[in-house]
């Protein structure tokens, strides 16, 4: 996809809730970019002691390439122990699964095409011209690596919550797409990937609101959303400590 605006310092506070509104963690962005190349990581920590930790390189020089990922996922809230990485440029990838008795390794090489958009889909859609939908491909974790596409639809406006003021947010829909065997299997195996929606404010200078569904095949469904640090010391409107009781 063609870059429109480009990615770079990012410091970013996240909260992780459950489809009801419950809340169950708290997460981080870290973004750096270094002339065309960009390197982030975004971390997930629940209550529960379960860890998502997604790290992504990739370049934007003209358009969006991935460079490489490595996905860590562990805790109650997941069927599974997870470690997953691949290298794009040459195919390579190395995913390690459950734990003790039960504990996989595969590693391999596989062709990946160059749309291949692991942990980039947020940054895809800040770009995403107004139009019709748009595919790029991922590669799907089950445990051993498969390449599936992923439809990025756009879905219409709605409202959105900023202080006071309402403002107008686009909504997509990523929609995994499998072929028809790929999909009895991953339905036969609990991990059919399901569709994800995401709100982005993209009036002006793009930005990332939320994003509900499941983050990975057979994972749980959440709600991601930023946050703001508050400095709970403060007086509203004072700047000065509250005095003591």
């Amino acid at each position: 996809m063609a870059v429109r605006f480009t990615e770079g310092l990012t410091r970013g506070f996240l909260l992780v809730r459950a489809p009801d509104g419950r809340l169950l963690g708290q997460g981080d962005l870290i973004q750096t970019a270094r002339g065309h190349r960009v390197e982030s990581q975004m971390i997930l920590r629940l209550a529960d002691g379960s860890i998502y930790d997604e790290r992504v390189v990739f370049t934007q020089d003209g358009v969006f390439a991935l460079l490489s990922y490595h996905l860590v996922q562990h805790g109650p809230a997941f069927p599974e122990r997870l470690d997953a990485v691949f290298d794009v440029r040459d195919g390579r990838y190395s995913v390690t699964s459950g734990s003790g008795r039960s504990e996989k390794a595969v590693t391999g090489q596989m062709t990946m095409p160059a749309d291949v958009s692991n942990g980039m889909a947020i940054t895809l859609l800040k770009n995403l011209p107004r139009g019709p939908s748009q595919t790029v491909h991922v590669v799907a974790f089950t445990p051993k690596p498969r390449l599936i596409e992923l439809e990025l639809v756009p879905a219409g406006q709605q409202q959105a919550q900023v202080g006071e003021l309402r403002r107008a947010v686009e909504r997509y829909v990523l929609k995994p797409r499998l072929s028809p065997i790929m999909g009895l299997m991953a339905k036969l195996l609990g991990r059919k990937p399901t569709d994800i929606e995401c709100l982005i404010f993209k009036a002006d200078v793009p930005a990332f609101v939320r994003c509900d569904g499941a983050l990975s095949p057979g994972g749980p469904v959440w709600r991601i959303e930023v946050t703001s640090p508050v400095d709970r010391r403060t007086s509203i409107g004072s700047g000065r400590p509250p005095r003591p009781g």
